[in-house]
């Protein structure tokens, strides 16, 4: 479990704002039992990431979900 343990080469990182995460959801259902979910996020790193060498990312997520 990661919980309240700082990244390592944080600790001695100067700032206060850590990082922004926008983020955008599509849902869609293909059936009664079949949905398809589609989700992009983009994270703007603050001055505590970028001091510990840290940068910006980008995720994309494609999902599948089936019920029964």
């Amino acid at each position: 479990m990661r919980g309240l343990i700082p990244l390592p080469g944080t600790t001695a990182a100067d700032g206060h704002f850590v990082a922004h995460m926008p983020s955008i959801s599509v849902d869609y259902r293909l059936s009664r039992y079949v949905a398809l979910g589609l989700s992009y996020s983009h994270f703007f790193a603050g001055e505590v990431i970028d001091n510990a060498g840290g940068r910006n990312t980008n995720f994309l997520k494609l999902e599948l979900n089936i019920t029964y």
